[in-house]
């Protein structure tokens, strides 16, 4: 799982468009849905720290974006 999710950030932090970080958010959301979001942030954590930030600031970024558009 922590292989899968280290290549994710990587395409995160590479190239982000606005159909790869949607998908992403909803893949982040179904994980911490079913598991928790201690676990999620445990896992990310357990990556690299860097990768919280990008995650965090994508997910802000990509709620506003949906917010305004209502």
């Amino acid at each position: 799982m922590k292989s899968l999710y280290s290549l994710l950030f990587q395409r995160l932090m590479r190239s982000k468009t606005g159909k790869f970080v949607k998908g992403l958010l909803v893949f982040f959301s179904v994980y911490i849905i079913n598991n928790s979001a201690d676990s999620f942030q445990a896992l990310i954590d357990s990556i690299q720290d860097r990768y919280r930030n990008a995650v965090l600031n994508s997910n802000v970024l990509l709620l506003h974006s949906l917010l305004v558009m209502i």
